[in-house]
C-alpha cells in the first residue's frame, strides 16, 4: 500500500519497489466515496437513519480492505491505517513513511 497523495515521500517505496502500487483509491470506489460524503452531509442536517446508511459503508470499506491484505503475505506501506490493519491480520509489514514522518512519531511514542 503506496502513498499517491500529497503526503507521500519521493523516495517511498514506488522508487524501492518493482511490485504494483496500490492505495485506498483502489478499495473506494468513486461511488462509494460520494456516498460517504452525502451520509456525512444528511448527519450534519441531523437525518436520523444515516448512521445506517455510515455503518452499511464502513463495513464494506473495511470487508474489502481485508481481504485485500489477506490476499498477501507481505506488505509494504506508508499509510499508517494500512500499518494497522496488516498488523492485526498478522502481516510481515515493511514501513515507508510520509513526508510529515507521522509514522516514526506514532512508533517513537508507542
Amino acid at each position: 500500500m503506496v502513498r499517491s497523495d500529497k503526503e507521500a515521500n519521493s523516495n517511498n517505496a514506488n522508487n524501492m519497489l518493482s511490485k504494483r502500487s496500490f492505495d485506498w483509491a483502489n478499495i473506494i470506489s468513486p461511488s462509494m466515496y460520494l456516498m460517504s460524503r452525502s451520509i456525512i452531509i444528511l448527519d450534519k442536517l441531523r437525518y436520523s437513519n444515516s448512521m445506517k446508511f455510515w455503518d452499511k459503508i464502513a463495513s464494506d470499506m473495511v470487508f474489502k480492505s481485508i481481504n485485500y491484505f489477506m490476499s498477501h503475505n507481505e506488505v509494504y506501506s506508508g499509510r499508517l491505517h494500512g500499518i494497522i490493519l496488516a498488523a492485526l491480520l498478522g502481516k510481515k509489514i515493511t514501513c515507508f513513511d510520509n513526508n510529515y514522518k507521522k509514522i516514526v512519531v506514532i512508533f517513537l511514542a508507542g
